[in-house]
């Protein structure tokens, strides 16, 4: 993983990197607006977001994240890294993988990560800062945590949560190796980073380690 990558892992979960985002114009031709991200639902279900910047694509695939340079194309942009692909035309979109090929992407604008990560069908998120991380919860798939800045990723299975009078929810999930207890208290919070409010105060407890910070529920898409 190279050092550009590696410092924007996070920062695109978090707030997005520095740095000019371009995107092709739409197949009219006519120069559009350049959201913070696009989000894809394609035709199998599967969904990602995609940030264009500096002639390069990072996407966010739920299990990974890669960054791939702006390739040539005779139509649409396309982005392009060993075995996997990113072809976008205007709002539609195919990706190809290393798993497989997912076809007839439909795009969204996002303007922020937060609506990024309700796109690719995230219905709670969260973030904290010294060290950055960022949690996001994927009905019928997993609880993803991004933290140390973006230098690891983890996924747990959803547990039924316990509901604490009314104002608290916790969910107690674990894998082979490591334990997470997630908190989520109806209060609100104020990031340390940005000063921006959120609805609900966050805990993270990871392997009995403990992360904060501010987190809210998402509009399904």
């Amino acid at each position: 993983m190279n050092a550009r990558v590696l410092a924007c892992g996070l920062a695109l979960a978090v707030t997005g990197c520095a740095g000019t985002a371009r995107h092709e114009p739409a197949t009219n031709g006519s120069a559009t607006a350049q959201p913070f991200a696009w989000g894809y639902t394609c035709a199998d279900g599967f969904r990602f977001s995609a940030r264009v910047r500096d002639r390069e694509a990072t996407l966010d695939l739920g299990r990974s994240e890669v960054t791939l340079a702006h390739a040539r194309s005779a139509s649409g942009a396309r982005y392009g890294s060993g075995e996997t692909e990113y072809w976008s035309k205007g709002r539609k979109a195919t990706l190809r993988t290393p798993r497989g090929t997912h076809r007839a992407c439909r795009g969204q604008p996002a303007a922020d990560p937060w609506e990024a990560a309700a796109l690719r069908g995230a219905s709670f998120r969260a973030l904290g800062q010294e060290p950055g991380w960022a949690l996001e919860i994927v009905p019928d798939h997993w609880i993803r945590l991004i933290h140390d800045y973006g230098t690891q990723r983890g996924f747990w299975p959803i547990p039924t949560p316990r509901l604490v009078g009314d104002d608290a929810t916790i969910y107690r999930t674990r894998t082979d190796a490591h334990d997470l207890v997630l908190r989520i208290l109806r209060q609100p919070c104020r990031d340390s980073m940005n000063g921006r409010s959120r609805p609900e105060t966050v805990t993270v407890v990871l392997d009995g380690r403990e992360l904060h910070g501010c987190g809210q529920r998402l509009p399904s898409h």
